[in-house]
């Protein structure tokens, strides 16, 4: 914490200032930040903002300069090497007193430099420190976004994880913060780099529209979606391929197939060109649909325009063109009954291009795999390894289990000699990737083969072969999945004995990705089993954080859990938890149930 604030009686001479500010930085640049803050916060509370930026200042340019300051009088201080990295708790003093001046295009622009990641769920204690801190706790939540969209492979992994978790909420609170900070009050972001400027110094990238758009598919939010578009055209943003090739998906997700044809005819009269990802997505939305001459259609269509590129073009999307076929073959052995268009595609890559790689051969592999044709599979695998490829563990899965679909009880010993022979050591994380695949497909064959493995996995002297609390986590995830009445109930018991027996415990990531599973489940005992995962929580001592919290509320929500939920609302407040952002707005729509 920052501590104790002084009182407006602690009054420092200029000299103690000068004492006071240098030793601070010392101490802070050898890692002691108790010093720093208490400096910075005596200035906050006597209204001296100016002398907070002047210590930031000396202390960021002491880091870039990698030296420590001298005092102007007295013993030097000894050089030392300083890293670089400025701490997030001396950027947060800084903020405060940007918050104090009212200049939030300085607090941007700090945010930008320093390259920290500003967080107001983890400063919040922090934050009501300051004499100020109903402004800084504003300016903390608009820098949040700041920084994401300073550094792209961080807004994309935070996007990503917010479709994966379906947390529409926050998602949609995300597109609103960047709007206003498009065209809002104090706007500090531009969608192009011609427009940037000291006072607007940040640029949306370009990505950020099609990864937004996206997710809210993900989220089977066209709604939401809609709306973003138009916010993204009135900025001026032109629409390319990729987004519209993101609108695509997005219908794919809700098989919304006729729309995606209108608004295929609208991409084309706009006379934007499509790439051959947006035809991929477009035909991966047909084929969904279960509407395969229609898909054939667009691949044809598809054809004639390649047809018509130059080969360097090609060559730029040859990536792109493979995801295409495989989406194609994909689509014609699973979602249609052309069996031989698939199978005569797949020979005309093999001649004409693209070339098959992995993902095709496996397409091809599980199509014999379903009908149980071993030679067919031993063939294909043939025509893998010639091909300079090497088996996966998706191969394996698909060998394993149409080796359990012809009654051989010792598949799982087969697949692991197999392995080792292809000079592959079957380690816990292969077991555990091919348990997971097993437990994707209703067989209560694949069931009792993930036990199967998972009781060779026990058996094994090596640690780097023994279960471990993924495989765990993946066993019940898949069991949950499945929604089996009261052999779910067997499997759950029998699974949580085997991690006490071997003095495994669940950890927070665990523990949260069992909730959500048993929440998702379509089992009667899925509330349940997550109030179970949620306390066994408890008893380890992890505190219940932000994500325990909206994954438990959310669905519950969705499982018309409301008392359930209700409950867990009073448990919050016992636990003194204070809740933020998007999480207050979903206790509202509970408490309105």
């Amino acid at each position: 914490m920052y501590g104790r604030r002084p009182g407006s009686g602690d009054q420092w001479s200029i000299a103690d200032k000068g004492t006071m500010q240098t030793i601070a930085i010392y101490t802070a640049l050898y890692g002691h930040l108790e010093g720093i803050r208490a400096v910075m916060l005596h200035h906050l509370v006597a209204n001296e903002p100016n002398e907070v930026l002047k210590l930031y200042r000396t202390y960021t340019t002491s880091k870039s300069e990698n030296r420590i300051p001298q005092p102007t009088s007295g013993a030097s201080i000894p050089e030392v090497l300083v890293p670089p990295e400025v701490r997030t708790d001396v950027l947060l003093g800084a903020i405060a007193a940007c918050a104090m001046k009212g200049s939030f295009s300085d607090a941007v622009n700090m945010v930008i430099e320093s390259h920290a990641r500003i967080s107001y769920r983890t400063a919040e204690h922090k934050i009501r420190t300051f004499p100020n801190a109903a402004v800084v706790e504003t300016y903390v939540r608009r820098l949040e976004l700041v920084y994401l969209l300073a550094h792209p492979p961080a807004f994309m992994k935070h996007i990503n994880n917010l479709a994966r978790e379906r947390a529409t909420i926050t998602l949609e609170g995300l597109c609103k913060d960047m709007t206003a900070a498009i065209s809002g009050e104090d706007p500090w972001l531009v969608v192009a780099e011609e427009q940037k400027s000291n006072e607007r110094p940040v640029v949306v990238p370009r990505f950020t529209w099609t990864s937004l758009i996206t997710a809210l598919a993900k989220c089977k939010r066209p709604d939401l979606a809609g709306r973003l578009w138009e916010d993204m055209v009135g900025f001026g943003v032109k629409p390319d391929a990729s987004i519209w090739t993101a609108v695509f998906d997005g219908y794919s997700a809700s098989g919304a197939w006729r729309e995606s044809l209108a608004i295929w005819d609208t991409m084309l009269a706009q006379d934007v060109e499509p790439e051959p990802l947006t035809y991929r997505a477009i035909i991966a939305t047909l084929f969904k649909a279960r509407r395969p001459n229609d898909a054939i259609t667009k691949f044809k269509e598809y054809e004639d325009w390649i047809g018509q590129r130059s080969a360097d073009l090609t060559d730029k999307y040859s990536s792109q063109i493979l995801s295409l076929h495989n989406t194609v073959l994909q689509g014609l052995l699973t979602n249609s009954n052309k069996d031989a268009h698939a199978l005569a595609l797949f020979e005309r890559m093999k001649t004409d291009g693209p070339t098959p790689d992995l993902i095709s051969w496996n397409t091809i592999m599980s199509y014999h795999g379903r009908r149980g044709n071993m030679k067919m599979i031993s063939s294909t695998l043939r025509g893998l390894k010639e091909s300079g490829f090497s088996p996966d563990v998706f191969t394996y899965s698909i060998i394993l289990s149409a080796l359990l679909k012809a009654g051989r009880e010792d598949a799982p010993q087969l697949i692991s000699d197999m392995m080792r022979k292809d000079g592959i050591n079957p380690g816990a994380a292969v077991y555990t990737t091919i348990i997971d695949q097993l437990l994707r497909n209703p067989d209560a064959k694949n069931i009792k083969a993930a036990f199967n493995i998972l009781n060779r996995m026990e058996e094994e002297r090596t640690p780097a072969e023994r279960p471990n609390e993924v495989t765990y986590t993946t066993m019940l995830t898949g069991l949950y999945r499945w929604g089996l009445g009261e052999e779910v109930e067997t499997y759950h018991s029998d699974i949580v004995g085997r991690m006490k027996k071997r003095g495994l415990e669940f950890n927070r990531a665990t523990c949260h990705i069992l909730i959500r599973a048993s929440l998702e489940s379509s089992s009667q005992e899925g509330a349940r089993y997550a109030l179970e995962h949620f306390n066994r929580m408890v008893k380890l001592k992890i505190e219940p954080d932000f994500d325990t919290w909206y994954i438990l509320l959310s669905g519950m929500l969705l499982r018309g859990e409301t008392q359930i939920a209700n409950g867990l609302l009073e448990e919050m407040e016992k636990r003194r938890y204070e809740p933020t952002g998007p999480l207050l707005g979903l206790i509202k729509r509970i408490r309105r149930r």
